[in-house]
């Protein structure tokens, strides 16, 4: 941060404890009172706040009136009001009690006693005049910081926008801070306040007026309030973490005095205006959103990573956005504007106040009405998936393995990939084989593939049989006829629970069907637990070039707790056993935040996949999709939340593995991948089929694409088994998505990989990506997790980290908010 000059005006004094109220009649003898008008609403003086203020002015001798009408959003009428009251009853002092309201309507009454006229001849700086009042702030809640400050917010009658009425002679003279009067706000008033409470320390910290004074203000502020306020709301009579609130909001409040707002609460307020949302709602809403914005400015971006470590948070500008996030779902608010009922039409108006808003101009970066917009876009949260904005992990899909959604795949379109079949393949046209051999000899417990466990040596071979049937009819249509694959992958379940016997009978058939002699990539998927050494070596034998071993973890309780089939030593002896096989590429395939996970055990994780240096590291980030036996606990048990560590904690997880692979010279080459020599280590499956290859999908409920139609096959063991022995192809469901949807598969897909290439949709689509997902692409940037480079689109870690969510920017309206499988 740039050293700045700054004026500490100390003009509040600031009387802070418990019961600190009852000294409210000594303190305002103190400033010459004799007659007081307490200016606060009906809900203040119903909690009893009232008499006791009243009780001790008048055990000190002094007179007292009260004026009780105040609004929530005090306007300039209600001031008016106001300040009739108290000239009739001839006061020498005001105290506002109670919240932000309070506070504003006793400092604009203060004006108007002052210096005459009307709260609009205030708008602004320095226009106060004549001699004020005395003014003491009493707050109830833990909020505003009002207490602290010398500007009222004010709503103008005639325009019905807020107006900023600031004068140094308008700050109080005293606050007095008792943490016992917000005892008896209801939940809900508690988690509004303290959000914006919250959102003033994160705005004053990176203004373009922030200085050394302010800076020190809102990092204590910050530290206080993120801590204490998911405490407070969970033990509503912790007095000590809501002497922290109070005290944190009052440091907050300081801050703005020094530094001012900068976009979140311009933002917010017109959301306030046109559709009620709370302010503080509003704020926390917006506030992860401008975060990320404001990540892109390198001087907020290390302010943002002070600011966490200073509260003992993990330091980088994504972690405080999550951690906003986390703070806003514990305050049980909206976490999206939609939920709050603001609807996509209102954005461009919303935008364009949010821009004339006067603390826009103090936000670090410029902000443009265009940037409010693609701000609200992203706070709207349409399109993300069950679970993926959310700290927790609730059920659904998150991973995005193709597009349109499987939902839109239909048994009534089974037709058109019937009728793929039977055309030729487009020229230069990569073809791939997927077999899916469902047999394990455990269920996982996030497992959600179509997998079996009762199956006995006969009927995996009536399997087998039925699969090499299907292989069978698929080289005689034109589509695969006289084609070599460039890829083969084995996949499961667990292929490698298969015998020597049963693979070898299995691949000489396949291989006499459709030769992959020419194949550059053979993957074969295992687990620990089922791979002798006789196993290994006929794998090598048949020519795989990548082994891909379920490590998922090293911990044996973890592994046991999800239900894993293998344990630790067995991993040991897969992998030393393969490695002596000198297979061309071995993956781990590793999985963070299973149940039972913590810090220390995924670093040791990480340490001892380091230790084994395989060729490349895969990592998924733990999913609960609805057909999984967690689902199933979850739904028995009525919880909503799965028993796995949240986004925020997988993400933070990912990112410590991908550093420390980094570090021993790996290349993060996808959001799930990292390795060791990216010139030699491919990943030829993946790669061929997120730029449009054909692949043909055998067994049970696999997937194929093929001539441009997806497919799925049937999903149960007797109607696959059944239609081969009719001599059928087993195709169930299909789609053939339109140009644009292609378009956006290949697009989301890439994405998946860090960057994308403008040129190679020009070239391949004739369609300038920049032009055509220029608003998705703007919300990407504007979050900061997007940065171009001439025609190369390139996510920043942030964003590649969770890429699954960020992608549905791109779907179309109709994909939007619709079940993914």
């Amino acid at each position: 941060m740039t050293i700045t000059g700054f004026d500490l005006p100390a003009r509040t004094r600031v009387v802070f404890g418990a019961h600190a109220v009852d000294r409210l009649g000594e303190l305002a003898r103190e400033l010459g009172a004799r007659r007081v008008l307490i200016v606060t609403s009906a809900g203040v003086a119903a909690a009893g706040h009232v008499e006791r203020a009243r009780r001790a002015l008048e055990s000190a001798g002094l007179e007292t009136v009260v004026f009780d009408r105040v609004p929530e959003n005090p306007s300039s009428r209600d001031i008016d009001e106001c300040a009739a009251f108290a000239r009739q009853a001839s006061i020498d002092t005001l105290i506002g009690l109670g919240g932000g309201s309070s506070m504003d309507t006793a400092k604009g009454c203060n004006c108007l006693l002052a210096g005459g006229g009307r709260m609009p001849d205030y708008r602004g700086y320095g226009k106060a005049r004549g001699s004020m009042r005395p003014l003491i702030a009493v707050p109830t809640t833990a909020g505003t910081g009002s207490e602290c400050q010398s500007y009222a917010l004010i709503t103008d009658d005639g325009t019905h926008q807020k107006m900023a009425c600031g004068d140094p002679k308008a700050a109080p003279a005293l606050a007095v801070l008792d943490p016992t009067l917000t005892l008896s706000q209801p939940r809900a008033v508690t988690a509004n306040t303290g959000l914006d409470a919250l959102g003033h320390a994160v705005e004053t910290a990176v203004t373009r007026k922030r200085s050394e004074l302010s800076w020190l203000y809102s990092r204590e502020a910050f530290r206080l309030t993120v801590h204490n306020l998911p405490r407070v709301l969970e033990r509503p009579d912790d007095l000590e973490a809501r002497a922290k609130m109070q005290l944190g909001a009052a440091y907050a409040g300081m801050a703005i005095e020094l530094s001012m707002l900068g976009a979140a609460h311009s933002a917010a307020n017109p959301l306030t205006t046109r559709f009620g949302i709370v302010h503080g709602q509003a704020v926390g809403m917006m506030l992860p959103h401008v975060v990320r914005f404001n990540s892109q400015d390198p001087s907020a971006r290390e302010t943002y990573r002070e600011l966490m470590a200073h509260a003992g948070e993990t330091s980088n500008g994504e972690d405080l956005a999550a951690r906003l996030e986390s703070v806003l779902r514990a305050a049980g608010a909206p976490t999206t504007l939609a939920e709050s009922g603001v609807t996509p039409d209102a954005i461009p108006e919303l935008a364009a106040q949010a821009a004339a808003q006067w603390t826009a101009q103090f936000n670090p970066r410029a902000i443009t009405a265009a940037d409010f917009e693609s701000l609200y876009r992203a706070a709207m949260g349409t399109g993300s998936p069950s679970g993926a904005n959310e700290s927790e992990t609730s059920v659904g899909s998150y991973f995005v393995s193709n597009y349109p959604p499987y939902s839109f795949w239909k048994p009534e379109h089974a037709q058109e990939a019937f009728a793929a079949l039977e055309r030729s393949p487009a020229p230069d046209t990569p073809l791939g084989v997927y077999l899916h051999i469902p047999f394990c000899r455990k269920r996982c417990h996030f497992c959600y593939f179509r997998v079996y466990t009762d199956k006995n040596a006969e009927e995996i071979q009536h399997y087998l049989d039925a699969a090499i049937a299907e292989l069978e009819l698929y080289a005689r249509k034109p589509i695969a006829g006289g084609r070599k694959p460039d890829f083969v992958y084995f996949g499961g379940g667990t292929p490698s629970y298969l015998s020597v016997r049963q693979l070898e009978a299995l691949t000489g058939s396949m291989k006499r069907l459709l030769p992959w002699d020419r194949a550059e990539e053979v993957t074969f998927e295992c687990e620990p637990g089922t791979l002798p050494g006789p196993k290994l070596r006929f794998l090598r034998d048949m020519g795989v070039t990548r082994l891909s071993i379920g490590v998922e973890h090293f911990d044996e309780h973890i592994l046991r707790i999800n239900g894993r089939a293998h344990g630790a030593k067995e991993i040991d002896r897969a992998y030393a056993g393969a490695r002596a096989m000198d297979f061309p590429q071995i993956n781990i395939d590793l999985i963070a935040g299973m149940m039972g996970d913590t810090d220390e055990k995924w670093q040791r994780a990480v340490e001892r996949t380091l230790e084994m240096a395989p060729d490349s590291v895969t990592i998924y980030q733990m999913e609960i999709p609805y057909n999984t036996i967690i689902f199933q606990e979850m739904k028995s048990k009525g919880l909503d939340v799965a028993p796995v560590p949240g986004w925020d904690v997988k993400r933070r997880w990912c990112a410590s593995a991908f550093e420390q692979l980094e570090a021993r010279g790996y290349a993060v080459t996808s959001a799930y991948t990292a390795v060791k020599d990216p010139e030699r280590t491919k990943f030829v499956y993946r790669d061929r089929l997120w730029t449009g290859a054909d692949l043909i999908g055998l067994g049970v409920a696999s997937f194929g694409h093929l001539g441009g139609t997806h497919c799925q096959n049937e999903h149960d063991w007797e109607p696959y088994i059944g239609r081969l022995k009719r001599g059928e192809l087993p195709i169930y469901r299909a789609l053939t998505p339109t140009a644009e949807e292609r378009l956006i598969r290949e697009l989301i897909l890439q994405f998946k990989l860090g960057h994308v290439g403008a040129a190679y949709f020009r070239g391949k689509f004739g369609v300038e990506i920049r032009e055509r997902f220029a608003r998705a692409l703007d919300t990407l940037r504007n979050g900061g997790y997007l940065i171009e480079a001439g025609d190369d689109l390139r996510l920043t870690r942030e964003g590649l980290l969770q890429v699954d969510r960020l992608v549905h920017e791109f779907f179309l309206p109709q994909h939007r908010n619709a079940r993914y499988t």
